[in-house]
């Protein structure tokens, strides 16, 4: 969408992930320097379909186009969304950056 092309959506876009805004993931990373415990996940705990996340997207980009929907890839998981309640527990890391509010920051990064 920044630069003006095309965006594919594979499968019907009801497929899910968890969406994690980059500051948050840095923060949990050094909340983890020093600790022995782990694994963490590092997740929102909420799933948000794929065609959901495009019109989002859409939006903060101020586009319109709709996307070009192809077949689901082979090995595509439908629905991924992560606990991250040991990271809260053991690291006292939380997400802070709404879903809305990161796209935001990134749109605003990518046009600097």
């Amino acid at each position: 969408m920044a630069k003006g092309e095309p965006t594919t959506i594979f499968g019907d876009g009801s497929q899910t992930r968890d969406f994690v805004y980059v500051g948050d993931v840095v923060d949990a990373l050094l909340a983890a320097v020093g600790k022995s415990g782990g694994p963490y996940n590092v997740g929102t705990g909420e799933e948000t379909p794929i065609a959901d996340l495009h019109r989002a997207c859409a939006a903060v980009a101020g586009v319109e186009n709709a996307p070009r929907v192809e077949e689901a890839r082979l090995g595509d998981v439908h629905r991924s969304v992560l606990d991250s309640g040991r990271a809260a527990r053991e690291l006292g890391w939380r997400p802070r950056v709404t879903q809305a509010d990161g796209l935001r920051r990134t749109w605003a990064w990518m046009q600097e």
